[in-house]
Parts: structure tokens; sequence; C-alpha cells
């Protein structure tokens, strides 16, 4: 519940920073269609991954869902920037990331992670709403733990290393 308030806050924080830069006119002047509701098949979500998408700017939307793991869950969230506003065809560039547990079904636990990703795709996206249609390359960056033992003391450090996954995805949905 933490995280759909911290959204939230965030949402409404940009809103107001956008409305007084703009002089508290309306900041759609394109007239495009800014909710978004898709199916993400792996891409950020990991798995099958349902998402609402909220356009605050001509350029800028963000992202949040719930992805559906084998064993798990996630909670993708993201934030997007938008080429020419004025097109249905858009390249997307983003950041996010993910939040979620897993049961390890060998020791009956369950592992938590947080995995940060960085996405660049096509969005095609019509203004007057209708079928939202993605497809990005989104790649994962991994932070692996591993110890070795000290020559000194033999006591063990920790230490991470990052990895980065070659990831993608494929959305469909609409917008309206």
């Amino acid at each position: 519940m933490k995280f759909w308030g911290v959204l939230l806050l965030i949402f409404i924080t940009i809103n107001n920073f956008n409305a007084k830069a703009n002089g508290g006119s309306n900041r759609n002047p394109i007239n495009y269609k800014p909710i978004s509701l898709y199916l993400e098949i792996v891409g950020q979500g990991l798995g099958l991954s349902v998402n609402w998408d909220y356009r605050f700017d001509p350029h800028f939307a963000i992202r949040g869902g719930f992805s559906f793991l084998l064993f798990g869950y996630g909670l993708p969230i993201s934030i997007y920037y938008l080429t020419d506003p004025t097109s249905s065809h858009h390249l997307e560039l983003g950041a996010g990331v993910t939040f979620g547990k897993f049961a390890n079904i060998f020791s009956g636990s369950y592992i938590s992670f947080i995995i940060p990703s960085a996405s660049i795709g096509y969005r095609y996206q019509p203004r007057k709403g209708g079928l939202l249609f993605r497809i990005t390359l989104t790649p994962l960056f991994i932070f692996e733990k591993y110890e070795e033992v000290s020559r000194e003391t033999g006591d063990y450090i920790y230490h991470y290393r990052l990895k980065i996954l070659p990831w993608g995805g494929v959305s469909l949905g609409i917008s309206f």
C-alpha cells in the first residue's frame, strides 16, 4: 500500500509543478488521450504484467503495474520520455524499477528483489485513443552478491558486481 501512496504523491507533485509552470492552464493542448491500460509480456514486469500508464505531459508518462511471475509477483514502476506528441508513433526512452517477491520452492522461503531497468523502444499510441502497442529493449541491472575469504583474517568479505541482462518486452492495450 505504501508503494501506491508514494506513486500518488509523486504524480500530484509533478502535476502541481506543471500547472504552476504553465500558469495553471491546460497541459493537454494537443488533445491526446492521457490514460492507457495494457498487458506486457516479459519486459520490465519480468513476466506477464497488467499496467496503468498516465501521460502527465505531452512528452512524459508514468507507469505502474502488477506482474504475475512463476511462484511470485512484481510491481514495475517507471517514467518515460516520448518523442513528437503530435504523432501516433513515438520513440520511448525510460527508466524504472521492479519490486517483487518470489517463493524459493526448495527451501520454502520468500526472496524479495529490486531490479532497476532502462528502456528504449517504439510506441504506437494514437492521439484520439484506441489501440496501444509497444515493443521495447529493456536491459535489467542485476547486482550479484558474491563472497571471498580474506587472506589476512580468514573472514568472509561480501562484494556486489553489476550484471546487465539483455531483456525486452511487447505490450498491447488501449488508450482513453
